[in-house]
């Protein structure tokens, strides 16, 4: 009997594909709300982290989240406290949590201090920039919720997943010079170079960074644009739609001189599942891998 590809049989176990197409997703079922039990009334800031806080089985308690938090789809029916780095005392204090647990970007930290203050425990974790890091806030948040069975079933799950998304992503390696554009406003555009989200995920998924020689987010520049060269284009769904589709990206001044706009090769992902560092992460790497290469065959 001919041996399975190794990366159609991480999807089969993960619930990514099946033959009859029925089967539900590994993390559309793992993401179901589960009893209450002893949880503490939560308030959860940040998008990774509550993802985690809900595939610990805390779902039930989570009494309000911020705009980031918008997987699984039934987050969305909770009160929002609104952008993370713009937060309001009243709001969440209005919501009577015991518990805030909010990620390094959080505040702003006069209004931690307020929540502080008014005897509500507020955990701000570090950030997540590895899959290492993201073991590490699964335990924290683990011991914060009292589940720390459940994450240590967590740990091991996505070790598991990821040591098969790694021997998928690194073998054959993707030949590509990528390059992430940000947009949060039509004249806000900015290049990710190393130290960032975006350099990270390239790197997992096997790409290599066109613009890596500068560190962090930089602002667009023609001239840069044209000397990194790069073979692909990434972006996020919701910066695509900020600019007006992929149209304008590669109208962007100097994109039009880049390989990758000849070729009009563009890789759109969601923002959280692709830059958010959660649960997700090992899915994040394959869905950009697979991108990437599918761009890679264009040939216009």
């Amino acid at each position: 009997m001919q041996s399975m590809n190794p990366r159609r049989r991480f999807l089969m176990q993960a619930g990514v594909f099946s033959i009859a197409g029925a089967a539900p997703a590994l993390w559309q079922t793992a993401y179901a709300q589960s009893e209450s039990g002893n949880l503490k009334r939560i308030v959860s800031i940040g998008g990774a982290i509550t993802e985690i806080v809900v595939r610990l089985q805390g779902e039930a308690g989570i009494a309000g989240v911020d705009t980031t938090s918008n997987f699984p789809a039934s987050l969305q029916k909770l009160p929002n406290v609104g952008y993370a780095r713009k937060l309001s005392a009243e709001g969440i204090l209005s919501l009577g949590p015991q518990l805030v647990i909010a990620s390094h970007e959080a505040g702003p930290s006069v209004v931690l201090r307020q929540i502080e203050a008014a005897g509500i425990k507020v955990q701000q974790l570090p950030e997540v920039r590895s899959f290492k890091d993201l073991l590490n806030t699964i335990a924290s948040i683990g011991n914060l919720l009292q589940r720390q069975t459940q994450a240590q079933q967590l740990q091991q799950q996505l070790t598991q997943e990821w040591i098969q998304v790694q021997n998928i992503a690194t073998s054959p390696a993707v030949k590509a010079r990528a390059l992430f554009v940000m947009a949060h406003a039509p004249g806000q555009v900015m290049l990710a170079g190393r130290d960032t989200h975006a350099h990270t995920i390239m790197e997992y998924a096997g790409l290599q960074n066109a613009f890596s020689d500068v560190s962090g987010y930089k602002a667009i520049n023609a001239e840069a644009l044209i000397q990194s060269a790069p073979d692909l284009l990434i972006a996020t769904e919701q910066g695509i739609k900020t600019l007006g589709g992929n149209s304008a990206l590669l109208a962007l001044p100097g994109m039009a001189q880049t390989p990758a706009a000849r070729q009009q090769r563009v890789v759109v992902q969601e923002a959280m599942l692709m830059l958010g560092f959660g649960p997700r992460l090992p899915q994040a790497v394959l869905s950009l891998r697979d991108a990437a290469q599918q761009q890679m065959r264009k040939k216009v």
